[in-house]
């Protein structure tokens, strides 16, 4: 009986790590920075972010494409830990877009525990799964870099990387 209720326990425990409560359901805006300092829920950001070496000719083309309309990057991400497995996606594309040479300025990062949540962007485009990332061209046009990412992935598989992904929207 103890040694249930123990994995019982550890399970709820567990659950519960994994978990962040928040009772408003509006986007918070956040910057890299705070990523970087450990910000809570996004302990497990800063060695994704450290880890990945992107394409540096695909950075090259960042760097020279997005001066060419002034493009903003629209990026949301969930606070949460390690137990879901797919956080690796959302480093990745800050890292290429700083490592592009992209101005704290012209990237917005929005914290969302879901899709649902409320953001100055919702009458734009529709987030269909977190973490999203929109490349905002001459504020009417809308490419969302993940689900392009996705598809390419699926079609492409191991042929394209977030960073060509990111550039083949600058030319949009």
């Amino acid at each position: 009986m103890k040694s249930l209720f123990s994995k019982v326990f550890l399970v709820a425990l567990v659950i519960t790590c994994c978990q962040v409560n928040d009772v408003d359901n509006t986007a918070k805006l956040i910057t890299l920075q705070e990523l970087l300092n450990l910000l809570p829920g996004y302990e497990w950001f800063s060695y994704e972010y450290y880890k990945y070496q992107p394409d540096e000719a695909a950075l090259r083309a960042i760097d020279s494409l997005w001066n060419l309309k002034r493009y903003r990057f629209l990026v949301f991400s969930n606070p949460s830990c390690n137990c879901e497995g797919t956080q690796a996606i959302f480093p990745i594309v800050l890292k290429c877009l700083k490592s592009g040479n992209i101005p704290d300025g012209s990237i917005i990062i929005y914290s969302m525990l879901n899709e649902t949540y409320q953001h100055p962007f919702m009458k734009k485009f529709k987030i269909k799964k977190l973490p999203a990332c929109f490349i905002e061209i001459d504020t009417i046009q809308y490419y969302s870099v993940v689900d392009t990412f996705e598809l390419y992935r699926y079609k492409f598989p191991g042929k394209y990387k977030i960073e060509h992904i990111i550039s083949l929207g600058l030319t949009r």
